[in-house]
């Protein structure tokens, strides 16, 4: 179905809309690339303006959003909890933030790639000689699970 097909009576509204949040998720994915950080300051107005546009944004269901963000962010509160450190605060409310973008009937689409792209990700760290102890940031990750949900069919 994808973008274009699959947001509502308003197409070109909605694909513009897709567009703005991968351009917002991309730009989270670089600055946890580069710092391994997720800043409250960024994430927090666009959970707002996520949750806003669940309530009032065209063609997509106000309920699958705003569950999509609660179990978007409980799974990964769950993980972080079971990590010991591994999974940071800034990943929950990216994961909070992606569900509400995704909607909760996407949730699986998002947890299925982001689990096996952090799987490469960690791969290519071992790979490259690294200890498993290694900060890998997982943002990126979670960013492409989110993207594919976004666009995909």
């Amino acid at each position: 179905m994808g973008v274009a097909g699959g947001w509502g009576d308003a197409a070109g509204l909605d694909t513009g809309l897709a567009v703005g949040w991968v351009v917002v998720l991309v730009a989270f994915a670089v600055h946890d690339g580069r710092t391994r950080r997720i800043p409250n300051r960024t994430v927090y107005p666009a959970i707002a303006l996520a949750t806003l546009l669940a309530a009032v944004g065209p063609g997509r269901s106000t309920v699958d959003l705003l569950v999509g963000g609660a179990v978007g962010g409980a799974v990964f509160w769950l993980l972080a909890l079971a990590s010991r450190g591994g999974l940071g605060g800034g990943d929950v409310k990216l994961a909070v933030l992606v569900g509400l973008v995704v909607g909760a009937s996407r949730l699986p689409v998002v947890l299925t790639v982001t689990a096996l792209s952090g799987g490469v990700l960690a791969l290519g760290v071992l790979a490259l000689g690294q200890s498993r102890r290694a900060l890998i940031p997982y943002g990126p990750c979670l960013v492409l699970g989110g993207i594919v949900a976004l666009l995909g069919d």
